[in-house]
């Protein structure tokens, strides 16, 4: 196995910050709101459909632009999940479940596609 460059170190721990943060996003959530869990499983949801879409379009192993494509598509999934878990949950804001969806999968996007991008060869 080859050592990995500089660069690619960096993007891979980029991309586990990116993953970090939506659980701590919904464990900061749970406590400042007398433990609603509805974050936790919106940020559980949003990983299920990014990873799904992510690994089943096998993004390791696709060209630069293919994982963007695919990457965009990760994040709708995410997003839609992670909306459809707040409102079968009781939520009831629109603009915050969306906004808060989409935040929760855009991080878990970023998170699988810097990891794919830190391995590919450079």
């Amino acid at each position: 196995m080859a050592r990995r460059s500089s660069r690619q170190r960096r993007l891979h721990l980029v991309s586990v910050v990116f993953a970090a943060l939506p659980i701590l996003f919904a464990v900061i959530r749970a406590f400042s709101s007398k433990y609603d869990l509805r974050m936790l499983w919106m940020a559980f949801a949003s990983f299920f459909g990014v990873a799904l879409v992510m690994w089943s379009g096998h993004a390791r192993q696709r060209p630069r632009k293919s994982v963007l494509g695919l990457a965009a598509f990760a994040l709708v999934v995410g997003t839609v999940l992670a909306a459809l878990t707040a409102m079968w949950l009781g939520a009831t804001a629109p603009f915050g479940i969306w906004a808060v969806a989409f935040v929760l999968s855009f991080c878990w996007t970023a998170s699988h596609t810097l990891d794919s991008l830190s391995r590919q060869s450079a």
